[in-house]
This record gives structure tokens, sequence and C-alpha cells, in this order.
């Protein structure tokens, strides 16, 4: 699962750390927690956001195409905030809020935990 990760994240150019740290902080790896059915997979995908970066014919059940949803995704949400800060609230929240600092700390504590855990 951890490979799916890493490769969806190399294939589009984003932190590899990052996509792990976002997959951990959204499911902790299960690909079966949910959101009421509105979110699939490791990464909590909703299919709007598969819609909204062009790949709305994945298997959002798989979990490369899932990681690779979320990582592009990820980068549609820096573009249009420029930031990594509102790349990450806007991934929880739809958009940039800076009520959402407790999921971006706790995202960006899983990418320095998986970073140690990986380089190991």
């Amino acid at each position: 699962m951890i490979i799916s990760i890493i490769k969806a994240a190399l294939k589009i150019g984003l932190n590899p750390y990052l996509l792990i740290g976002l997959c951990s902080t959204e499911s902790d790896f299960n690909p079966r927690f949910g959101d009421n059915g509105k979110s699939k997979g490791i990464c909590q995908v909703k299919r709007i956001a598969a819609v909204q970066v062009g790949l709305s014919y994945l298997d959002l059940n798989n979990h490369y195409n899932n990681a690779l949803v979320a990582g592009k995704y990820l980068q549609w949400q820096y573009k249009r905030y420029g930031s990594e800060y509102c790349m990450i609230s806007a991934y929880n929240a739809g958009y940039c809020t800076e009520k959402n600092r407790r999921y971006y700390n706790k995202v960006k504590q899983r990418m320095k935990k998986w970073k140690r855990i990986l380089k190991d």
C-alpha cells in the first residue's frame, strides 16, 4: 500500500511523504474507512475531487488510483491557493480556512513520522 502511494506521488512530482502523511491522517491506511459512503479508499477521496482533476474514470478503491487522485487534487488546490497550508487545509475542508490548523499540523506530523520510518 505504501509503495502504491509512493509510486503515485512520484508519477506526478509530489513529495511522497506529503501523500503518505495525508493518507495516514485520512484513514490510517484503512481502505474500508469511510465518510458515510461519500469518500473512498486510503486517502478518503470524494468523487468530486476525481472529477475536478479529470480522473473520474478511475476506480477509487484501487490504492494507487486513490493516491493518484489525492495527489492531483492536492496539486490542484496548490495552484488554486499558492501555499502548502491552504493546499492541505483545502484537501480536508474543500477551501482554505485558518480553522483547519489542527488538520494541517496532523498531516505534517505524520509526514515527519513516515519519513523517519522509511529512511531507516
